[in-house]
Parts: structure tokens; C-alpha cells; sequence
């Protein structure tokens, strides 16, 4: 319900509306949040029209905006992996024109390192590196088996989508499909 009027309050704002590359960024990411991938993917783009300088960094008229360079990163980063509420989100607003891609070394809150993999809009493949030895609460659109080297992690399903596993410090879990 909170979300449905958080939408509703972005769609009023619509993508126009200031000058600049560091409201799109920020709407970048609202729509992020929003698991609207597709919508956040035409802020992008409409920054990459409208306000890239020659050294790929956002401006507006007549200055930088590395708040608009940050936000357009924080966006795109977040289309692929969201790390807020104590869980990590696989690929949550994966825009669809995205079909098949990987990404590494994105870092998510509770201490974890992540390397995702999809193909025809699907998780083929995450690695999940421990650093701090943290539980690890995991949010998935598809059914997923944890792995740690060629042995399975017992990983209940603890609400529909969401997976929840012991790690430790130091070891690396493989994602796959169930």
C-alpha cells in the first residue's frame, strides 16, 4: 500500500521538471525502488540524451552534476541488486530490453559482495561472497538452490520468495535456479 502511493506521487511528479541530470538520477532511483526497471531505464537514457558531457559526466547547462553521474550509477546499480530492509534482491527491476547481461563486485549491506548473471530476463547464476559472516536474507523472483563448492546450504523459503541462509566469513555461495 505504501508503495502504491509512493508511485502515485511519482507519476504526478512525471519525468520532466528541473533542468538537470541529478533529478533524473533521482527519479532513476525512485523508480528502482518502485521495481519499475523499464521506467527507470527511459530516465537513463533520457540523461544520456540530454545531459552527458564529452567525459560521460551528467551536467546541466553550464555545470557537472556528479550528483547526476553518482545517482544515474546508484540507478543502475539498483535495477540489478537492492540491499535495503535486511534482504538482498536479485535483479529486481531488470529492465526488459536488458535480456541478457552480468554484472560483479556489487556491494550490499550486511557485509555481502555480489556477481549476478541472467539470460532471456532470468538469474542464471549469482555468487554471493560473505565478508562479515552475516545471515543472509535473499529475495528472489525464482525458485533458487544455495550452494557452498558442491555442497547444498539448507535454505527455507521463510515468506514466498524470500530465502534465508547461515554464512560464513570468507566463503563464496553460488546461486542457481532451483
Amino acid at each position: 500500500a505504501l508503495a502504491a502511493a509512493a508511485k502515485v506521487s511519482v507519476d504526478i511528479r512525471g519525468d520532466g521538471g528541473g533542468s538537470t541530470g541529478w533529478d533524473k538520477g533521482w527519479k532513476m532511483c525512485l523508480r528502482d525502488r518502485l521495481l519499475d526497471g523499464d521506467h527507470a531505464l527511459s530516465l537513463l537514457m533520457l540523461m544520456f540524451r540530454s545531459y552527458t558531457s564529452t567525459n560521460m559526466m551528467f551536467t546541466d547547462v553550464a555545470n557537472r552534476q556528479v550528483d547526476g553521474t553518482f545517482g544515474a550509477l546508484m540507478g543502475v546499480a539498483e535495477m540489478l541488486l537492492q540491499s535495503h530492509a535486511g534482504e538482498l534482491a536479485l535483479l529486481p527491476a531488470l529492465p526488459t530490453k536488458w535480456t541478457n547481461g552480468s554484472v560483479s563486485g556489487l556491494c550490499a549491506r550486511g557485509g555481502f559482495e555480489v556477481d549476478i548473471q541472467w539470460q532471456s530476463n532470468r538469474l542464471t547464476l549469482a555468487t554471493i561472497l560473505s565478508k562479515l559472516g552475516n545471515p543472509c536474507r535473499l529475495r528472489s523472483k525464482w525458485p533458487v538452490n544455495v550452494w557452498l563448492g558442491s555442497n547444498i546450504v539448507e535454505a527455507p523459503m521463510v515468506l514466498p520468495g524470500l530465502y534465508e541462509f547461515a554464512t560464513h566469513s570468507g566463503s563464496n555461495y553460488t546461486i542457481t535456479p532451483a
